[in-house]
């Protein structure tokens, strides 16, 4: 039954039928596409924006760190440049000292260059950076 009349259907409103169809498929292929280009814009924005904080988290963990060599040389004259003993003051988790005073284990991330070279160029005479909370932190994200 339902198979002749869709086959008996004036040709006119078949016409009629496929144009609406036509239509109403192009609409949704232009909203889809400015709902998707919109979406692109705002990923691109994200994208930059966390860019953006990471690049003061991470200018701010370095002051931290500077910070944080400066008052401990500051505090151990005489042992300015004793890097180990700085990483077992500062970051015990980060190193372990046997019985006899010899390091047993120092986590690698810690012994690189990045860390020693900015523990190297620091000096305890430096200004210390006026810093204030972490970028981020106190606010919803």
């Amino acid at each position: 039954m339902i198979d002749n009349l869709i086959y008996n259907l004036p040709s006119q409103h078949l016409g009629v039928g496929l144009g609406v169809a036509t239509l109403l498929g192009g609409y949704g292929f232009l909203k889809y596409g400015r709902h998707k280009k919109a979406k692109v814009e705002s990923i691109a924005i994200m994208t930059r924006a966390n860019k953006d904080k990471k690049q003061q988290v991470k200018d701010w963990m370095a002051k931290d760190f500077a910070n944080r060599i400066i008052k401990w040389k500051c505090k151990n004259k005489g042992e300015e440049d004793n890097y180990l003993l700085f990483i077992r003051d500062i970051f015990p988790e980060n190193i372990k000292i046997g019985p006899f005073g010899k390091v047993e284990w120092i986590d690698p991330r810690v012994s690189g260059e990045r860390w020693l070279g900015e523990f190297s160029k620091v000096n305890a005479s430096d200004q210390l950076y006026e810093l204030e909370a972490p970028p981020g932190v106190g606010k919803i994200m």
